[in-house]
């Protein structure tokens, strides 16, 4: 559902890709996104949320979350939707 977002729509009903949970994206979410030239959201809030946290720069340096011998970066190509 990479397809651009119509200016003029209702609100739609989107299932997430990471946790399948379905989300609402509103008229005034998809006008903001069609200003912006932005494609639909494949992720919910709260996915979309989290996913913002596994990349923050801070994330790049070795912690306990990441195991050992992988690098964070192979560990977030393995979570594309």
């Amino acid at each position: 559902m990479n397809r651009k977002p119509n200016p003029n729509s209702r609100d739609l009903t989107i299932r997430c890709c990471e946790c399948n949970a379905d989300f609402i994206w509103t008229a005034s979410e998809q006008k903001y996104y069609s200003d912006r030239n932005l494609s639909t959201p494949r992720r919910c809030p709260k996915c979309r949320e989290a996913r913002r946290k596994r990349a923050s720069p801070n994330s790049y340096y070795p912690n306990s979350a990441v195991p050992d011998g992988q690098d964070y970066t192979t560990i977030m190509d393995t979570k594309r939707c």
